[in-house]
This record gives C-alpha cells, structure tokens and sequence, in this order.
C-alpha cells in the first residue's frame, strides 16, 4: 500500500500529513501516475479531482473510485499551466465550502 509507511509513522505516535496530488492520475491500488515529462492539465478537471480528494476518494485511470487518504491536496509547480491549475483548485475547493490553510497551522 502507498499508506504503510505513513499510517506506521503515525502509530509510532509521529505526525504525518497525507496528500495527495490533484494533477496526477492514481492506479488502482493508490499510487500516482507519473508523467515523465509533466504537461498541461485541464484546470477544471484537476479542480474536480481536488474536490473529490477530498472526500477521502478518487477516481482511477480504470474508472473504479478508491479509497485515497488526504489531509493535504497539492498542485505540481512544473505543469506549463500550473498557476491556472493552482488558482482552477482554489476557487473550486472554496466555493464548495472548504478551508484553504497551510497544513503547519492546524
């Protein structure tokens, strides 16, 4: 599981923070898909994911919805079109009532 070593950390009482990238696509068993060279993403498909993220869940490349763990939702910097991906996941996650705040001020 993708989860073992942080839910081993967090039993031997240290913190950990879940997160999850809403840029990248996720396999079944929960691992990201890795793009060796990252590309453009559509702003408002990643806003979907975030949101879905965090709800606990997120859709696979094969369709089935998972089990996906977040505390933290985050956004890759080297996409061409990040800061409208960015700025796509805030507005989004706001305007469905959730709290936008740096995960070291919990």
């Amino acid at each position: 599981s993708p989860f073992a070593g942080g839910k081993a950390v967090r039993a031997a009482g240290l913190p950990v923070i879940f997160d999850a990238p809403a840029d990248l696509d996720f396999e079944e068993d929960g691992t990201h898909v890795i793009e060796p060279i990252p590309q453009a993403k559509d702003p408002d498909m990643v806003a979907d994911r975030a949101v879905q993220l965090a709800t606990g869940k997120v859709t696979s490349v094969t369709g089935v919805i998972i089990d996906m763990p977040t505390e933290s939702i985050c956004v890759h910097g080297d996409r061409p079109n990040a800061p409208e991906v960015a700025k796509a996941v805030h507005e989004r996650l706001i305007a469905e009532g959730y709290v936008i705040s740096s995960a070291f001020t919990r």
